[in-house]
């Protein structure tokens, strides 16, 4: 028989159970320093949405550029703040952004998006197809050319850049 785990358990999840336990919601703070000791899925620890801040500013300065692009692309970050991690994206990278892809239809998500200077935020947002005239015209002016190839893909009648 397993034991059940409850909310005051102190039965950790094992680090192969971490993708499942990032997937059913919060993990508690005690398993997630663990998690962050062990080096365990640092990537995943950084895009969850419950990562207390301080964890998230651990991960920010981790040595593992992929971590650090993670949390670049948390939702709650300012651009201040997003703009203040040393990561490198990939020129050719088409990544998805789970809360822009979430978001394709909120032009509060893609106008934050599309006026971000994290290009990976901007590639997700030219991918929508409810694009408003201004960011179209926004991203046909990036200089990012995965922003200006996934506009061409999705939206045909984009104005072109200068």
């Amino acid at each position: 028989m397993h034991p059940r785990r409850t909310a005051h358990s102190s039965t950790a999840p094992a680090p192969a159970a971490l993708p499942e336990a990032l997937r059913r919601g919060c993990l508690h703070r005690a398993d997630t320093e663990r998690f962050l000791a062990e080096g365990v899925c640092l990537s995943e620890l950084a895009a969850h949405p419950c990562l207390p801040a301080g964890l998230v500013d651990r991960l920010a300065v981790d040595p593992d550029d992929g971590v650090r692009l993670a949390v670049s692309l948390r939702p709650g970050l300012t651009e201040a703040r997003r703009a203040a991690i040393d990561f490198t994206v990939d020129p050719h990278a088409r990544r998805d952004v789970d809360w822009v892809a979430a978001g394709i239809a909120d032009q509060r998500v893609l106008r934050r998006a599309a006026a971000s200077a994290h290009p990976l935020l901007r590639r997700a947002a030219a991918r929508s197809p409810r694009l408003s005239p201004d960011l179209l015209w926004l991203l046909a002016q990036d200089t990012d050319a995965l922003v200006r190839t996934h506009l061409a893909l999705h939206h045909p009648d984009t104005p072109r850049g200068s």
